[in-house]
């Protein structure tokens, strides 16, 4: 049986913790049925069931590469990519908090996600800011296939 990881006041320190909420995209009802898998180096490393509410949380540690899986029967696959490597020792006290809401959809028939083959989002330490930050250009992109991909199902919906 999977369940939420134990979060102690030991492991909030020097670390990276990563939380939120797993939600169904066209309507937002949390999805507690879910699965976060995480994968450090290509490895999978836990594997993490939500709460009730569709919500999770666990922690990274530095100096790897991740990606976070989020799925459910049914439903497509999303992913994002946390680099935890090259953070400054001098900027590791304290550790980091990453909020990923992830949305989940049906699978339609017909319709081409392989956009979502690759990540949804990619993250990694930026040296001005101190901080781990999302590349949102990257995501923009993915964005703009999704709604695109969206659009044309509520077309097909509305002429049938």
């Amino acid at each position: 049986m999977l369940a939420l990881e134990p979060l102690s006041a030991q492991d909030t320190t020097d670390n990276i913790l990563v939380y939120g909420t797993i939600k169904e995209y066209f309507y937002g009802r949390r999805l507690p049925e879910a699965l976060v898998v995480v994968k450090e180096n290509g490895v999978v490393k836990k594997e993490i069931a939500p709460d009730l509410a569709g919500q999770y949380a666990f922690y990274l540690d530095f100096d790897a590469d991740f990606s976070v899986h989020f799925s459910m029967n049914g439903m497509v696959t999303k992913y994002a990519l946390i680099n935890t490597k090259d953070i400054p020792i001098e900027d590791r006290f304290g550790g980091f908090a990453m909020n990923v809401d992830m949305t989940l959809f049906d699978m339609f028939e017909g319709f081409d996600v392989s956009i979502l083959d690759g990540p949804i989002g990619i993250s990694k330490f930026d040296s001005s800011s101190k901080t781990l930050e999302w590349d949102y250009e990257y995501t923009e992109v993915i964005q703009d296939s999704l709604r695109s991909i969206f659009d044309q199902f509520e077309e097909q919906e509305n002429d049938q």
